[in-house]
């Protein structure tokens, strides 16, 4: 008797998780993993059995693998809470991390980040990513002074990750109208994000508008046409024709002569 005809046999049979592990390990082997799944799962789900916390990881590794956050959350949580070496625990935090950050779970995201990142079995590329995650997940969370903190812990990489880092402070030194500090910091960070046209893009249009809450029209508009006229990235273009718009309806304003003529009754009432 084969394994399928085993197990659909004899559902209840003595052998049967015992089938469903080699079954799923065969199929594993012969790189059908996804069809190994329900059996992994069945093991999971009707503990107690030798095979629950090895099936769980290969859950979790097989859902990771095909982008399956759900799962991946879902496997990766169990995997953890039974996890049996330092690395089958770092793993699953790793996975519940970013999963948690896909499926829009910020909260969560942010917790798991945290662990990641103060993890001693975390190496310096994972430290890196969970900090970026932490940051945007604070960030989701409109908890700006805490995602500024990470923020500045990735500020000096050089690489995408530090460029978003220098133009994620730079928004938030623009809330806090740190206009002239904000000026001389944006074009001494400009060498540094010459490789990244999305954040250099993004890091002129804040300039534009700085420019144009010092007063400097002129410069402002500049500036931001700079953008559209050698930006690649269509969202930073209609960014800046969107921001250079505003600056040329705020110039008009302030250019409108101001109205001190008064109207008198002449009846006296």
């Amino acid at each position: 008797v084969n394994l399928n005809q085993y197990i659909n046999k004899f559902p209840n049979g003595i052998f049967i998780k015992n089938a469903h592990y080699f079954r799923a390990e065969s199929y594993v082997a012969l790189k059908r993993d996804k069809e190994a799944l329900p059996d992994y799962e069945y093991l999971v789900k009707n503990t107690p059995n030798n095979f629950a916390d090895e099936a769980a990881l290969r859950v979790s590794d097989i859902a990771f693998a095909n982008k399956d956050w759900e799962k991946t959350r879902e496997y990766s949580y169990i995997v953890e809470k039974n996890a049996t070496t330092q690395v089958m625990r770092q793993t699953s935090m790793e996975r519940i991390l970013l999963a948690e950050y896909e499926l829009k779970n910020f909260d969560a995201a942010a917790v798991y980040a945290e662990k990641v990142y103060e993890s001693e079995k975390s190496s310096k590329e994972v430290k890196e990513y969970a900090a970026l995650l932490k940051a945007r997940s604070e960030m989701e969370r409109n908890n700006l002074a805490e995602a500024e903190i990470w923020w500045k812990i990735l500020q000096s990489k050089n690489n995408a990750n530090g460029a978003e880092a220098k133009v994620r402070i730079y928004e938030a030194m623009y809330a806090r109208a740190e206009y002239a500090k904000l000026e001389k910091r944006i074009l001494s960070d400009v060498n540094s994000l010459s490789s990244y046209g999305y954040w250099m893009g993004k890091s002129f249009i804040i300039l534009g508008k700085v420019y144009a809450k010092l007063d400097n029209f002129d410069q402002s508009k500049a500036t931001l046409q700079s953008v559209i006229d050698n930006a690649e990235d269509r969202e930073i273009i209609d960014e800046a024709r969107f921001e250079l718009e505003e600056v040329k309806n705020l110039e008009l304003k302030k250019n409108q002569p101001v109205n001190n003529d008064f109207q008198f009754d002449l009846n006296g009432n």
